[in-house]
């Protein structure tokens, strides 16, 4: 496996409201998406809300009614992101509330990238363009299966760590928000 990083501009324009947002089909690859970074450059003082959708699920940000709002600032996320299974691109939605200019936000993706998946080698061998004796064909065999057992790791690795970090935040949100109740609605409870 590779890692491999595709970056994206998307330019959203100007006067697109968030009822009705730009929704954009984004090529990055067929892969695990590792880490996504969306970068809000100077100018959009708040006037531009973006949020991805990966497989029709929307997964950033994760709250389904939020979108994220930038200027001159960069958003990470880490949770990894299946597209080895999928046609390989991110439908970015995206709203530009500035009547005056148009606005753009880079996408990074950080992605674990099969060399070739399966399914294009069997392409390959079907329509002759491979010449692969069977011993190539063991060995490539055998490097794509440590390829997905690889692969199966950072996976449950990284849900492990998405699922932690969840939950400490909702802890975090529980004990914020119980901090804030004043002592009569403390005493009902």
């Amino acid at each position: 496996m590779r890692t491999l990083t595709v970056e994206r501009e998307v330019t959203i324009p100007k006067g697109t409201s968030q009822t009705a947002p730009l929704r954009e089909e984004v090529p990055v690859g067929r892969g695990l998406v590792v880490q996504t970074k969306v970068t809000f450059p100077p100018g959009p003082a708040g006037y531009v809300g973006v949020r991805l959708r990966m497989g029709g699920v929307q997964v950033i940000p994760q709250r389904l009614t939020e979108w994220l709002v930038g200027d001159d600032i960069t958003f990470t996320y880490s949770a990894p992101v299946n597209l080895f299974g999928s046609d390989g691109k991110v439908t970015v939605e995206a709203y530009n509330e500035d009547e005056t200019y148009d606005h753009t936000v880079i996408l990074t993706f950080e992605l674990l990238h099969a060399e070739k998946t399966p399914e294009e080698l069997l392409v390959e061998v079907v329509s002759g363009n491979l010449d692969l004796k069977l011993s190539d064909l063991k060995a490539l065999l055998e490097q794509t299966l440590g390829a997905l057992v690889e692969l199966k790791g950072v996976i449950q690795q990284g849900f492990e760590e998405q699922l932690k970090r969840y939950f400490e935040q909702q802890r975090e949100e529980f004990l914020r928000r119980l901090r804030e109740l004043p002592w009569e609605e403390l005493a009902k409870i």
